[in-house]
């Protein structure tokens, strides 16, 4: 079939025959309402989450400072807060960690705003968006007709995936951007290979590839299904291999730099330990149906994601009986071929961050062009399938609109009216800068990150700070000794340790404040933590005396009995009590209430005389015990 006839074949499915939509002017004012459409819903809400970490990485980076792990600082003397450098030290400090087009964008814009404020640092990201929009349009009219073109667009303009990602200091947006633009030259020099397309093709490739490393997925599948549509048209390769070769010519000379960023890039601490299974069809789960309910795919069972799913793989299919074999091969190689690329480096590599569904926002050209021809293919029906994608839409925009992720202006805002002058401790050390963004008082802030010498490191703290108060917050503490450890050292050293009223959002943000610094030894109460491998336990004897032993114990195993042991004989052993201990639960919110709180105990025991050593276990439930250092007591 040839093309003429595959387009007229689906201009018969949809009645687009109003000459009002076929004049230009029609045409050009359903683009433009689409488009305003779009960078409407993206404007929308556009500043009023406060930015998260990797937002703050990016705009640090971008203003040409490093995002370092601080142990001191105050919140004015931050890269985050500090006016934007020269652009040559931003590409500098970009290019250590990311491509660098983003970046330098970026560090432009914030040297001509002078950066006042959240909305103002991420409307560059809704911009390039929304500029998508119309792009895809252009770039599908030529090759596929109005219809799909309007339809392709009109998904792209609502999808909650790309308005969420729009709201974000970050590379998505303009990549984004970037591979609509590579498109819309890519068609039409696949058709004819005219000078001024390939050439356009060439740049426009390179700038995604500048923009998200991701970008050069989508190219190299462009450049196969190239080859393939050049076989079947007969087409000399001579004719076709310039542009990828001007690609490669232009992204050579930055592969040294793309070397020296492989080790952060791909280090655990950056992506975390390697998990398949479970993980891997969550994650592919979530990449399907993302396109259409956005971040609510995370949120999602298999039961909900499958219809989403059915509806997007049935109108892929609608889309490829209704083209010809040229176009069919192109599409599938775009639409298929990158996510099978990540999927086998995913398992190859061993990397979570190769299946964040993020990363594929960059796919999904291919996926709304299919989805576009598929529903013009539909005739009436596509009003059916039309509102279903669209309700579909509007539930993931609602859900994403509630999601917060990292409220630290309410952090800063908290600390600025109860107690400004206070130091402020930070787990972990990256969200020092978070703090530092919105912070209005002169106090200190002390990032605190994984160490053996925490308390060492906290002792030096209070001895320089020895003030009426601390503050504590904190962000994704789970399971994490080193946050148990801040708190129990705050426990500790002051009488007061009160939670303030912070939203904890997806990352459990925690802001607490202590005052009432002890000054003698015998008014401290004492902590202590243990954590063979993945067992949760801890415990400590407060008082030691004749007339008994009391104090606390826990352990996930489970707890049977407390022993007394004096001299190397057992004096006393009794079934653990579970006496009610808020105030260990309160210490250490990151463990199970039901396991720390009834953790209290008292052994009746008559120790009398000399005692030379004395030592009081905890008896887990499978019979081992768990020694509990404490008060030496008399």
């Amino acid at each position: 079939m040839t093309r003429s006839a595959a387009s007229g074949k689906l201009s018969r499915f949809v009645k687009f025959d109003s000459s009002a939509w076929k004049s230009p002017g029609g045409r050009a004012f359903v683009v433009a309402f689409l488009s305003c459409v779009a960078l409407g819903v993206r404007l929308v809400g556009l500043g009023r989450q406060a930015l998260w970490s990797d937002e703050m990485q990016r705009v640090t980076w971008a203003k040409g400072y490093e995002f370092d792990l601080v142990f001191d600082v105050r919140a004015a003397d931050t890269g985050v807060r500090l006016p934007p450098r020269s652009l040559e030290r931003a590409l500098e400090v970009v290019s250590t960690h990311n491509p660098p087009l983003n970046g330098a964008l970026l560090n432009l814009w914030l040297r001509l705003t002078g950066d006042p404020s959240d909305f103002v640092a991420r409307l560059p990201s809704a911009l390039f968006s929304a500029a998508a929009v119309p792009v895809t349009y252009l770039a599908l009219r030529p090759r596929f007709g109005l219809a799909p073109a309007l339809f392709a667009a009109a998904l792209l303009a609502l999808s909650p995936y790309h308005v969420y990602y729009a709201q974000e200091v970050n590379h998505y947006a303009l990549g984004s951007f970037c591979v609509a633009l590579s498109f819309y030259f890519y068609l039409r020099f696949e058709k004819e290979p005219a000078f001024w397309s390939g050439l356009g093709w060439a740049l426009s490739a390179t700038a995604g590839v500048y923009a998200h490393y991701y970008a050069g997925i989508v190219v190299l599948f462009q450049w196969l299904g190239l080859l393939l549509t050049a076989h079947a048209r007969a087409t000399p390769l001579t004719r076709v291999v310039w542009p990828p070769a001007l690609m490669a010519a232009l992204v050579l000379p930055y592969l040294p730099t793309l070397r020296g960023q492989m080790a952060e890039m791909t280090s655990t601490a950056q992506i975390g330990a390697f998990h398949a299974g479970d993980y891997f069809f969550e994650r592919l789960r979530a990449i399907v149906a993302m396109p259409y309910v956005g971040e609510l795919a995370d949120y999602s069972t298999w039961g909900e994601a499958l219809p989403v799913m059915a509806l997007s793989v049935t109108l892929c299919t609608v889309a490829l009986a209704r083209v010809d074999a040229v176009d069919r091969r192109l599409l599938l190689v775009n639409l298929v071929g990158p996510l099978v690329f990540v999927v086998a480096a995913f398992f190859l590599r061993k990397a979570n961050s190769i299946l964040w569904p993020r990363y594929q926002l960059f796919f999904s050209f291919a996926l709304f062009t299919c989805v576009g021809i598929g529903l013009a293919a539909l005739r009436r029906t596509a009003v059916v399938a039309g509102i279903a994608l669209l309700g579909l839409a509007l539930l993931g925009d609602t859900r994403q609109q509630r999601i917060v992720r990292e409220d630290w202006r309410t952090v800063a805002s908290t600390i600025d009216r109860t107690a400004p002058g206070d130091p402020v401790l930070v787990y972990r050390q990256n969200l020092v800068y978070s703090v530092a963004r919105y912070l209005h008082g002169d106090g200190h802030l002390f990032g605190i990150g994984p160490t053996p010498e925490l308390e060492r490191t906290l002792d030096v703290i209070v001895g320089s700070e020895a003030k009426a108060g601390i503050w504590y917050a904190s962000a994704w503490p789970e399971s994490s000794e080193m946050d148990d450890r801040v708190r129990a050292f705050l426990v500790n050293h002051y009488s007061r340790c009160d939670a303030e009223n912070v939203d904890p959002g997806v990352v459990s943000l925690h802001l607490t404040r202590c005052s009432g610094l002890r000054t003698e030894a015998g008014d401290t109460p004492r902590w202590w933590l243990a954590r063979p491998g993945p067992r949760l336990e801890g415990g400590w004897v407060e008082t030691r005396e004749d007339v008994g032993v009391r104090g606390w114990t826990f352990s996930s195993a489970g707890m049977r009995a407390v022993r007394v042991v004096l001299d190397g004989k057992t004096v006393a052993e009794v079934p653990h009590p579970g006496l009610g201990r808020p105030d260990v639960s309160g210490a250490f919110p990151s463990y199970p209430k039901d396991l720390t709180e009834p953790s209290g105990f008292f052994v009746p025991v008559h120790v009398g005389g000399a005692i030379r050593r004395a030592r009081i276990l905890g008896v887990r439930a499978d019979g081992t015990t768990l020694e509990l250092p404490g008060n030496p007591g008399r």
